[in-house]
């Protein structure tokens, strides 16, 4: 936590990028995928509202997805 808390904030806040679990990249790892690795996402609850991103880091609790907020917006999210 003390790590996660010592990162710029706007490192994430104005990127198009997002952070995932540690065992996202453990089953990337498995796939054949080309790289740069690029994801669309989706809101259920909002399926016309589509964005593509990337990844910043691998080190998001397991279960939890980091957003920049303008993308939580964008899709129609709360925290």
């Amino acid at each position: 936590l003390a790590a996660e808390q010592q990162r710029d904030p706007n490192r994430l806040e104005y990127s198009d990028k997002i952070i995932l679990p540690p065992s996202c990249l453990e089953k990337l790892a498995q796939l054949e995928i080309q790289y740069p690795m690029m994801f669309q996402i989706t809101n259920p609850r909002a399926a016309e509202k589509k964005l593509h991103c990337g990844v910043l880091e691998f080190i998001a609790q397991e279960g939890m997805v980091y957003l920049p907020y303008w993308m939580m917006e964008n899709m129609r999210l709360s925290e």
